[in-house]
């Protein structure tokens, strides 16, 4: 993400809060029109509630349980707000009484199944009541048979431990092969996650109230900007770390700095990349990536 904070007509600071693998170049070009700000899009949007209910989405529950989904509107000053929200948020609302199994989710049977292989974990928030209850993130593989559903399923269980909201985060190593439930004819080819067919959270037996927001993927951070930012030249005197480029009548210079606003789900000294600039023509910030020593252009996959 970047925040832009304008000083006239050119001169801005920007404030990059953290790089995905999508690039590790950031250009800088003068200002045009302000751009309205664009809602969460994207393959690492899954389901946030704030239209509808996503095609596909389900709930499921067995002859001694009930299951009742709702979307709820929740102000910012709502005892239900999340932390740091300004404005209405819309989230869903769980009620269930399970006495077998139930849970809810989102299948992708008409739209094809999903290739996550590039993202790095499945992230959503949860309001819980801190009933000690624990409840399972569920994610269906690939299948044997695409007519059927044969898909393998991997499973993460996470307690309700305490009351309030929690960013659940997990990545792709945390899941494991789910033991309680495998449809037949399932592969047992690891978690390949180029042929998603579906997420869902499956229930405790219990009931309670719980809330659930903003399901998505965890994208590969490449830079948090929490090490201080190296610089250097390798054994053919071409600039590694971090640097920058520009015309001749433009400045810019990148530091580390504590982040100016909280982002959500950070800790509060959260370290960000500044970027102070003027610019008439172009310029940016590249990092070439380095060793240890920074003496070394080291690749990555």
């Amino acid at each position: 993400m970047v925040r832009r904070i304008h000083r006239g007509t050119r001169r801005s600071t920007i404030t990059v809060l953290s790089l995905l693998l999508v690039t590790s170049m950031v250009a800088i070009m003068p200002a045009g029109p302000a751009a309205l700000a664009a809602p969460p899009d994207g393959p690492d949007a899954l389901a946030d509630f704030e239209v509808d209910f996503p095609d596909e989405f389900f709930a499921f529950n067995g002859g001694s349980s009930t299951v009742a989904t709702s979307r709820v509107t929740v102000g910012a000053a709502d005892a239900l707000a999340r932390p740091g929200q300004s404005g209405d948020n819309t989230v869903l609302a769980l009620d269930f009484s399970v006495g077998d199994f139930g849970g809810l989710g989102n299948s992708y049977e008409i739209a094809g199944p999903q290739d996550w292989s590039l993202t790095e974990g499945f992230s959503f928030w949860f309001h819980g009541t801190g009933s000690g209850l624990t409840y399972q993130a569920e994610i269906s593989d690939n299948r044997s048979n695409p007519a059927t559903d044969t898909s393998e399923r991997f499973d993460y269980a996470f307690t309700d431990n305490a009351a309030g909201w929690h960013l659940i985060s997990i990545p792709w190593t945390a899941f494991s092969r789910a033991t309680d439930f495998q449809p037949g004819g399932a592969p047992d080819d690891g978690f390949t996650l180029t042929e998603i067919w579906a997420w869902a959270i499956v229930l405790p037996q219990g009931a309670d109230v719980v809330y659930f927001d903003d399901f998505a993927l965890d994208q590969i951070t490449v830079d948090d900007f929490e090490a201080p930012l190296s610089s250097g030249v390798d054994g053919d005197g071409v600039d590694i770390g971090f640097y920058t480029f520009r015309d001749g009548d433009s400045t810019v210079a990148v530091s580390q700095a504590p982040q100016p606003v909280p982002v959500p789900g950070l800790p509060a000294d959260n370290n960000v990349l500044a970027i102070d600039l003027d610019v008439v023509s172009f310029a940016g910030v590249i990092h070439g990536f380095e060793n240890d020593t920074v003496d070394t252009w080291v690749p990555q996959d």
